[in-house]
C-alpha cells in the first residue's frame, strides 16, 4: 500500500525580497505574485502590499499568470515600476500592509500644463470608478483613462487624509499644473496631435538630426483649430512664426503678379521658425472658378512648390500646411511632406475640453452641465463652440447664464461635420448600456469580441489565433441594434464611427466609395475603434451585372470587402454591421472570415419588455394602479423601439390631459393603468 506524504506548510515571513519584472499585461495597481510567494507572506489575492524600491508605493496581489510560475518574481506595469524608482530586472522588498488603508476624501493631481489640465478635466468625472481600490501615496503618478495614443500621467501631490488611502466612489480631485501661462492660445480636443507636431518641431529646430521632417500637413474640417494650434507650438518653442494665406497670395498673384516676397534665407537668419501655409485647399478650389483664377493658382503652386524645395538646406525652418479639403497632387505629394497629420472634429470629450476653455472667464449658474453640452453638440468643431458660447453670452438675460441659455442659442445653429460628405467619431456615453435590456448572452459575446481584439491582442497573436473582429448584427426593426452597438462603444469604451448606409449609397457610387475608405482609415488612426455599418444591405442593393462587366462588384461593396480584409494586420479596429434584411446580403461579404460572428436579435422576452418598461417609464408620473408585470404580458412581441415609444405616448397624453382640464385649472399628469390600456387597444385596432 502506497505511503501517502503529506507537504508541510511553508514558513510564513514578513518581508520578501523578489525580482522585478515589468510587464504592459498587468495593471497599474497590481502586483503579480507566485502563489507559493503569497503564501510565505500570509496574503490572499485582493490583500494590499507594501513594495519598496528607491520609495515605498502600494498594490494589490493577485496570483502570477502561468508562464511566470516558480521564477521568483514580482511582475508590474511600467508606471508602478516608474513608481518604485528602479529599473527592471533589480531587487524590492515586499510586505503585507497590515493596516487597512483610509478612504481617500480628496486628492490633489499636478499636471504638466494647461493643455493636460483640460484634457484631465473633461475626463474627471470618469477618474473614481477607473481608480476605484487603487492605494496611493503622495508622490505616485497615476495614468488618466484616455483613448489617446500618447498617455497622460498626473503626480499625487496631497492627499487627504495624509499617508496610505484608498480611491473611492466619493473621493474628489483637484488639480494644479506646473506650468500655466494664460498669455498662451488656450487649445482643446488636440492634445494628441499638439503633442506629436511639438515632438516633430523639437526635433527638427532644436537638434542637428538631418533626418528630421521638413514639412507636415494638417489636415480636416475647418475650424477645427489647426491654425491655432501651430501659433501655440510657435510660443511655447519660442520661436518665430510666418504665415502665407493661399487667400491673400492668389489676391496679391492677380493684382501684382510676380515672385513670393519671401526667401528661406532671410527667414533662416532669424532664427528657429515656423512657417505656415494657411488655406491650400484655397489653390484646388480656384481652378474651378475662373481662367484668371486658376492662371494665378498655377502660379502659386509653383511658387510655393519652389520653396519646398529649398526647405532641406535650411535645418532650423519648419513648415506646417494647413487644408480642409483635398490638395493638388504637386503639393500633397511633395517630397519635403514627408507627414501628414489628419485633425478630426472633436468627439464628445474634446468637445467637452473646448468648452471648459472658452467658458472659463464667463458667470456660469451651478446648474450648467458642460458635459451634458457636449453630449447634445455632435458634429461641432472648435470653431463652432466657439461661437456658440459667444452668442449664449450675448443672449443671456440673467446675471449668471444657465444651461437654457446655450440650449436657445445652439438652435439655429448648423455643425460644421454633419455634413452628409464628414466623417463623425465619438465616444458614446457609458450610461448607454443601463438603457439596452435583455439580451445579456449577446451583450457579453459583443463585449468579449471587444476586449479581445483591443485589450488582449497580443495573447491572441502569440497563441496564433486571430481575435474576433466583426459582427453581424440582424433583426426586425427596433431590436435595439443600434443601441446596443453604442451601448458597448460607451461601456468598453470605444471610438465609435456610424456609417449610414442609406445616405452613403445616395450618392455617388465613386463617392461612396471614398467614404467607406475614408471611414476605415479614421477607424484605424482612432484605435481603439468600432466602425459600424448600419443598413448594410442597402450596399448590395445594386441591378445585377451586365454581360460584359466580369461580374465586377459596385464600388463601394468592393471598397468595403478590401478593408475589412486588411484589419487582419489591425489591431483595435471591430466593425459591426447591422441589417433587417440578411437576405439581401451576397456571398461575397457572407464568406468564412469576414464576419466572425452573426448574431440575430430576438424580441424581448416577458422579463425583458418589463425591464425595459421600467427604464422608460422610471420618470414619468406613474399611478399606483400601474403594474409591469401586467404590462409586460401585454406587450408580447412588441420590439424595445416599441414599448419605449408606447411609454412616452402615455406621458404625452397624460400631460395633455393635465393641460386641458376643463375646470380651468391644471391637474397634475397622471400615468396609469387604463391610459397604458387605451393605447394598446389603439395599437391592436
Amino acid at each position: 500500500m502506497p505511503t501517502l506524504c503529506l507537504l508541510a506548510p511553508l514558513p510564513m515571513i514578513s518581508e520578501l525580497t523578489l525580482t522585478l519584472h515589468e510587464s504592459s499585461d498587468t495593471d497599474d495597481g497590481t502586483v503579480r505574485l507566485d502563489q507559493s510567494d503569497m503564501r510565505l507572506l500570509g496574503i490572499l489575492s485582493g490583500d494590499i502590499l507594501a513594495l519598496s524600491g528607491s520609495r515605498t508605493t502600494y498594490a494589490c496581489a493577485r496570483p502570477a499568470f502561468m508562464e511566470d510560475r516558480n521564477q521568483r518574481l514580482a511582475k508590474v506595469s511600467p508606471l508602478l515600476r516608474r513608481n518604485l524608482g528602479v529599473q527592471a530586472a533589480q531587487k524590492i522588498q515586499i510586505l503585507p500592509q497590515l493596516h487597512k488603508p483610509a478612504l481617500a476624501e480628496r486628492i490633489t493631481l499636478q499636471v504638466d500644463d494647461d493643455i493636460d489640465n483640460l484634457h484631465v478635466l473633461a475626463r474627471q468625472r470618469q477618474l473614481p470608478s477607473a481608480w476605484h481600490g487603487r492605494c496611493v501615496v503622495e508622490g505616485d503618478l497615476l495614468r488618466v483613462p484616455t483613448l489617446d495614443r500618447q498617455p497622460l500621467l498626473v503626480k499625487v501631490t496631497a492627499t487627504s487624509p495624509g499617508g496610505l488611502i484608498q480611491i473611492g466612489s466619493s473621493t474628489e480631485f483637484g488639480f494644479v499644473t506646473s506650468a500655466n501661462d494664460e498669455t498662451l492660445p488656450g487649445i482643446g480636443a488636440l492634445r494628441e496631435t499638439y503633442r506629436t507636431c511639438h515632438a516633430l518641431a523639437t526635433t527638427r529646430l532644436k537638434t542637428n538630426i538631418p533626418t528630421a521632417t521638413h514639412a507636415v500637413l494638417l489636415t480636416g474640417p475647418a475650424g477645427c483649430g489647426k491654425a491655432r494650434l501651430v501659433t501655440r507650438l510657435a510660443q511655447d518653442l519660442d520661436v518665430s512664426l510666418v504665415t502665407l494665406d493661399a487667400h491673400q497670395l492668389l489676391d496679391r498673384q492677380q493684382a501684382q503678379g510676380g515672385a513670393l516676397d519671401i526667401s528661406l534665407t532671410a527667414l533662416a537668419r532669424r532664427g528657429p521658425t515656423i512657417l505656415l501655409l494657411d488655406h491650400l485647399d484655397a489653390l484646388t478650389f480656384a481652378v474651378k472658378q475662373s481662367p484668371i483664377l486658376a492662371a494665378a493658382q498655377h502660379t502659386v503652386t509653383a511658387q510655393l512648390s519652389g520653396l519646398l524645395d529649398e526647405l532641406p538646406g535650411h535645418a532650423n525652418i519648419i513648415v506646417f500646411g494647413i487644408a480642409s479639403a483635398p490638395l493638388e497632387a504637386r503639393l500633397r505629394d511633395h517630397p519635403s511632406i514627408s507627414l501628414t497629420l489628419p485633425v478630426d472634429a472633436p468627439g464628445r470629450p474634446g468637445r467637452h475640453e473646448i468648452l471648459l476653455l472658452e467658458t472659463r472667464n464667463l458667470p456660469l449658474a451651478e446648474s450648467v452641465d458642460l458635459a451634458r453640452l457636449a453630449a447634445m453638440t455632435p458634429g461641432a468643431t472648435a470653431r463652432d463652440l466657439r461661437h456658440l458660447v459667444t452668442t449664449t453670452s450675448l443672449l443671456a438675460t440673467n446675471v449668471k447664464i444657465t444651461e437654457n441659455d446655450f440650449v436657445t442659442a445652439y438652435r439655429p445653429m448648423q455643425p460644421s461635420a454633419t455634413e452628409r460628405t464628414t466623417l463623425v467619431c465619438d465616444i458614446p456615453s457609458a450610461s448607454l448600456w443601463d438603457d439596452v435590456a435583455g439580451l445579456e448572452d449577446i451583450k457579453r459575446m459583443m463585449r468579449e469580441t471587444l476586449n479581445w481584439s483591443t485589450k488582449h491582442y497580443d495573447k491572441f497573436r502569440d497563441a496564433g489565433v486571430r481575435p474576433p473582429r466583426s459582427v453581424l448584427l440582424s433583426g426586425g426593426t427596433g431590436t435595439g441594434k443600434t443601441s446596443l452597438v453604442r451601448a458597448l462603444a460607451g461601456i468598453t469604451p470605444m471610438h465609435l464611427i456610424e456609417l449610414s448606409c442609406p445616405v452613403l449609397a445616395a450618392g455617388d457610387p465613386a463617392d461612396t466609395a471614398r467614404h467607406i475608405r475614408d471611414g476605415f482609415a479614421m477607424a484605424r488612426r482612432k484605435t481603439p475603434c468600432v466602425i459600424f455599418l448600419d443598413d448594410i444591405d442597402v450596399l448590395f442593393e445594386t441591378d445585377p451585372p451586365v454581360a460584359d462587366s466580369s461580374n465586377r462588384l459596385p464600388p463601394a461593396v468592393a471598397q468595403l470587402l478590401t478593408d475589412m480584409d486588411s484589419l487582419a494586420m489591425t489591431q483595435g479596429v471591430v466593425v459591426i454591421a447591422a441589417t433587417n434584411r440578411p437576405d439581401r446580403l451576397t456571398s461575397d461579404i457572407l464568406r468564412p472570415g469576414r464576419f466572425d460572428f452573426a448574431v440575430t436579435l430576438p424580441l424581448p422576452d416577458g422579463e425583458a419588455r418589463k425591464k425595459i418598461l421600467q427604464i422608460h417609464a422610471h420618470k414619468l408620473p406613474l399611478a399606483a394602479d400601474v403594474d409591469f408585470d401586467v404590462l409586460a404580458n401585454a406587450t408580447k412581441n412588441m420590439a424595445p423601439a416599441e414599448i419605449a415609444n408606447l411609454c412616452n405616448r402615455a406621458g404625452l397624453m397624460a400631460l395633455s390631459r393635465s393641460l386641458s382640464d376643463e375646470s380651468g385649472g391644471v391637474i397634475p399628469p397622471m400615468v396609469n393603468a387604463a391610459l397604458f390600456e387605451q393605447i394598446l387597444r389603439g395599437r391592436k385596432s
